[in-house]
C-alpha cells in the first residue's frame, strides 16, 4: 500500500512528501530512498489536540531528547530533506512556546546541521527567528500577509475546503 501510494505521488510530480505525523516505523523512509523521493521527517510534539504539557519543563526536556533522536535514527537517508521539529504547538501554547521550540531546533542542529528545520505552525515564524515560515492552510490573502519574504516559504498541509464558502 505504501509503495502505490509513493507511485501516486510520483505520477502527481509531488516533489515532497510531508506526512504530518512521525514517521514510525522507519522503513518508509528506507522506501523512500530507493524510490528517490523527499520527505520532511515529522517529530512527535504535535500539539494540535491541545493536550501537552507545555508549561512543564520536564516535557520540554523529553521532546528535545525525542527529536534529538528522531534526527540521530534517520539522518543518514538521503530521503529526508528538511526536519518538522513541531506541528502546531504554537496555536495552543502562545508566544511563551517560542524560546522551548527554538532549543528543539538546537538538539536537532546537534544530531544534523546538514538540513534545515521547520517549525509548522499557522502564521508563525517564532518572532522571527525560525529560519523558514512554515504553515497551514489559509488564503493567499493570509500568506502575503504574515511572510515578508526574508525567508522561504513552506506551505503544508493545505486544502481549500477549510476556507470556501457560497461567496
Amino acid at each position: 500500500m505504501l509503495l502505490l501510494l509513493i507511485e501516486f505521488e510520483q505520477f502527481l510530480l509531488v516533489q515532497i512528501i510531508y506526512v504530518t505525523v512521525p514517521i514510525d516505523p522507519p522503513f518508509f523512509l528506507d522506501l523512500a530512498d530507493e524510490m528517490g523521493v523527499c520527505v520532511i521527517a515529522e517529530s512527535a510534539v504535535y500539539g494540535s489536540g491541545g493536550n501537552l504539557a507545555l508549561k512543564d519543563p520536564g516535557f520540554w526536556e523529553r521532546a528535545r531528547r525525542h527529536v534529538k533522536g528522531m534526527t540521530l535514527r534517520d539522518r543518514n537517508h538521503p530521503s529526508v530533506c528538511l526536519w518538522s521539529a513541531c506541528n502546531e504547538v504554537v496555536w495552543k501554547g502562545g508566544t511563551a512556546c517560542f524560546a522551548p521550540l527554538l532549543s528543539l531546533e538546537e538538539a536537532i542542529l546537534s544530531a544534523d546541521r546538514t538540513r534545515p528545520v521547520s517549525f509548522d505552525e499557522n502564521e508563525s515564524d517564532l518572532g522571527g527567528a525560525a529560519k523558514i515560515l512554515a504553515g497551514h492552510y489559509g488564503t493567499a490573502g493570509d500568506w502575503a500577509r504574515c511572510w515578508k519574504r526574508d525567508k522561504p516559504l513552506m506551505g503544508n498541509e493545505f486544502c481549500s475546503l477549510y476556507f470556501s464558502g457560497p461567496e
